[in-house]
Parts: structure tokens; C-alpha cells; sequence
């Protein structure tokens, strides 16, 4: 194909003080990709960030759109985000995300090139970058930073120790990506850290300033009849977490409380990663909470994954385990508790 033809793509992002030694990563990940750049445009929603961060971002040819009255309004910086994009493609390439290789938008389009109704696009992996932290090798091995969320099933990228997409309905298998398709009832986590979707049909689903939570746009995308997604192999992105893991347990916490016991969130929800009325959520929930207090589960994945891939970063997983569990289990009973005092008052 020529590159006049080619789809043109809209890399948006959000940030607010990133690490900027993982931002200018992030940014010169772009510059390098082989992709036309007349085709790319960036456009970064910023919530008031430092002056320095704003400049590295206009030095690398970035739309900088500084908005501090929603510096804590992520779904509405990435409201106005998608609808100041004016590309066929939109890329969410958060501030902690790398490109790692210099063909990777290029492989990531093409699902869309061959087939129109593939919607979205994704890598299989995140990235392992060997000279990461332990625990940024330990969430790309497992392909998740959060152990409740890889029981549930629910992870859209796959742990290191698998080769092939297992999500979904697979409709084919290709040498580059597989092709899948997602319903109500088997749709992961998707719709963030470098996942690519058609604007046009962006557009059509609820993405207003308050309804912008990224996995429930592809709820509202499924309704309408676009199911259809590619999963590409050989190449991947890198997610930094950062090497707190006491940090990630907490902002993990944060995001249970925000989106699952918030009267505000939870009735403009249509997407649950875990439901009390879903059968298969509460035994694979059973599950984590046996296999983390006995140890022996979290214990041989760790195993088969360093079979698979050499890296100590697998052992990390009963330890992850734990730490999830004790956090998550204090934040319910204290969500019960304040519960059943607001129901007496």
C-alpha cells in the first residue's frame, strides 16, 4: 500500500506531572516509529502540569491543551481529547507507555487495513523490558497490575507464558495478529496503555465529559454491533508502573472505590470487572482468595512462567497476591460497614 493511503492516526494522551524521564520515552518512542509522520498528529490534555513537561511535549511537535479546571477529571480530559482528534485512528498512549519497537504502529494498523470490520487493535504482551523494575517486569509478565483482575479473566493482553490470544471468540489466526470477537459477557479490559480504534466509530458511543470510562466505550461499541478486534504479535508496549508496589495496591484501591461503591460512577457504569450477580466472577474470586492463602497456585505460575521466560520478576506473583488480598479485603469490609451505618441513619 502506498503511504498516501495509508489510515492517518491520532495519538492522544493525558497527563498531569508524569515522570518526565518515562514521558521523553514515551515521546521518542513516537519520533522513531517508521509510520509517516504527516499521518500522525498528538494531541496531550494536560491538567496543569510543570512548564517544563508542557515544552518537552511542544518540542516533540505535540498539541498541548492545558486544561487545570479538570486536572482531576480524567473521563473528561479524554472526552475532550477524542473530540479534538481529527484522525482515522485513535491511539491512547498514556504518559507511562512506550512503543518498542519501530514498527509498531505500522503493525498495529494493519488489522484495520485488511480487515474493515476489525474496530480496535491491541498487542498480545506488554512489553518486558529486562532493565525495568521488578515490579514493572511483574505486571508485563502477567500482563496486568492487578492479580484480582487476571483471575477474573479479565486481562485484555496475555501473560508471557502463552503464545496465542485465548480471549474471546478467535475467528482466525493469522502470521502477524489473530482476529476476535468479544461480547457482553467475555469483553476484557480493554481501551487503554496503546490500544488503537476507528474514530468513526469512537464517536458513536457514550464519550461525553462524564461517561468517558475507556472500558465502557466498548460496552456501548458492542451494542451497536462492532465486535470484531486484532490482537498483534511481535511487538508490544511498554507499561511503566513504577517500583512502588505499595503505591499501585493503593491507587488500585482508589479505582475500586471510585467506580464500584460511588453513587455518582456506579450508576453511569456499564462495564463491571467483577459482579456479585455473575457466577463465574464470584468462584473465580473464590479462587484467588484460596490459591493466595495457600500459596501453592501463584507459587507454580510463577514457575511455569520462568520455564517460559527467564526472569525472577515471576516469583513476585505470591507476594502480589498477598498484599492485593489483605488491601482489598480491608477496603470491603470497610465499604460494608459504612454501608450498613448509612442504611440505620
Amino acid at each position: 500500500m502506498k503511504k498516501s493511503e495509508l489510515p492517518s492516526i491520532s495519538i492522544l494522551t493525558i497527563t498531569y506531572n508524569p515522570d518526565i524521564r518515562v514521558f521523553k520515552r514515551m515521546l521518542e518512542s513516537i519520533r522513531v516509529q517508521t509510520f509517516p509522520k504527516y499521518k500522525i498528529e498528538h494531541i496531550i490534555v494536560d491538567g496543569g502540569s510543570r512548564k517544563e513537561l508542557v515544552e518537552l511535549g511542544r518540542s516533540y511537535g505535540c498539541t498541548i491543551i492545558v486544561r487545570k479546571d479538570l486536572r482531576d477529571q480524567s473521563e473528561e480530559r479524554r472526552s475532550y481529547a477524542v473530540r479534538k482528534a481529527k484522525n482515522d485512528i485513535v491511539l491512547w498512549l498514556e504518559s507511562d507507555n512506550i512503543l518498542q519497537e519501530q514498527t509498531a504502529l505500522s503493525k498495529l494498523v494493519q488489522p484495520f487495513i485488511d480487515d474493515p470490520k476489525i474496530i480496535s487493535t491491541f498487542t498480545l504482551h506488554y512489553g518486558l523490558n529486562n532493565r525495568a523494575s521488578l515490579l514493572d517486569r511483574y505486571c508485563a509478565l502477567f500482563g496486568t497490575s492487578d492479580p484480582v483482575v487476571f483471575y477474573l479473566g479479565k486481562t485484555d493482553r496475555e501473560p508471557w507464558y502463552k503464545e496465542k490470544y485465548t480471549k474471546g471468540k478467535i475467528i482466525k489466526r493469522l502470521p502477524a495478529y489473530d482476529v476476535v470477537e468479544f461480547n457482553r459477557d467475555n469483553l476484557p479490559t480493554v481501551g487503554d496503555n496503546g490500544f488503537l480504534t476507528r474514530r468513526e466509530v469512537l464517536l458513536q458511543a457514550h464519550i461525553g465529559p462524564k461517561d468517558y470510562v475507556h472500558i465502557d466505550v466498548y460496552v456501548d461499541l458492542l451494542k451497536l454491533g462492532y465486535y470484531r478486534f486484532g490482537v498483534v504479535r511481535n511487538t508490544s508496549i511498554e507499561h511503566n508502573i513504577g517500583n512502588s508496589l505499595l503505591r499501585l495496591v493503593q491507587r488500585r484501591v482508589l479505582y475500586a472505590q471510585r467506580f464500584t461503591i460511588s453513587d455518582t460512577y456506579l450508576q453511569k457504569r456499564r462495564y463491571f470487572i467483577f459482579s456479585i450477580n455473575s457466577l463465574p466472577d464470584r468462584l473465580s474470586l473464590m479462587k484467588y482468595v484460596l490459591f493466595t492463602v495457600t500459596w501453592v497456585e501463584p507459587m507454580m505460575l510463577s514457575i511455569r512462567g520462568f520455564i517460559r521466560v527467564n526472569n525472577v520478576a515471576w516469583f513476585y506473583h505470591p507476594i502480589v497476591c498477598w498484599l492485593f488480598l489483605i488491601y482489598y479485603m480491608r477496603y470491603t469490609f470497610r465499604a460494608i460497614f459504612k454501608l450498613k451505618n448509612t442504611k440505620t441513619i
